[in-house]
């Protein structure tokens, strides 16, 4: 086999090898409808509240169109690994995109890290769920709500 026709086939190896990590998906999830786009980030570490409790930040990655307002829906949970995952709260923003130059957005909120497993497991499973549907500003059409969209879950110690 000549030198330049290895080359080839070892390149082909190496492609072959490479298509299934490029079709991969990563662990957190984002999603667009009509011309927005939400992607729930990481909670993350904030600060120490008043009270000496962790308070962590959940935070969203939203970028819309002009002429456009967002009704969004971000649920926080706590991961549980022999039952159902617990809900810990709920918030809604609404947020409008009406100048071409600020289209990105960063809606967050902070709260109280929860302790909410048996006695002895001093870590809390956090993570993110949002879903939005959004208004034309304009045509003041409203899309369905899209499909929840968790954000990945982080590990935080009591």
């Amino acid at each position: 086999m000549s030198v330049p026709r290895r080359r080839l086939v070892a390149s082909g190896a190496v492609v072959a090898l490479a298509l299934p990590l490029l079709t991969m998906t990563p662990a957190s999830a984002s999603t667009s409808s009509n011309s927005c786009y939400a992607e729930p980030r990481a909670p993350e570490f904030d600060h120490i509240d008043g009270a000496g409790r962790k308070v962590i930040k959940y935070e969203t990655l939203v970028i819309c169109s002009p002429d456009r307002t967002i009704e969004l829906q971000d649920q926080r949970w706590e991961q549980d690994w022999t039952s159902a995952d617990d809900p810990h709260g709920i918030t809604t923003y609404t947020i409008t995109i009406t100048d071409p130059t600020d289209t990105v957005r960063t809606p967050s909120v902070t709260k109280p890290l929860p302790d909410g497993d048996v006695w002895g497991d001093d870590n809390e499973e956090m993570y993110h769920s949002v879903r939005f549907r959004v208004t034309g500003t304009l045509d003041h059409v409203t899309s369905p709500w899209t499909a929840w969209e968790d954000s990945d879950m982080v590990s935080f110690h009591l």
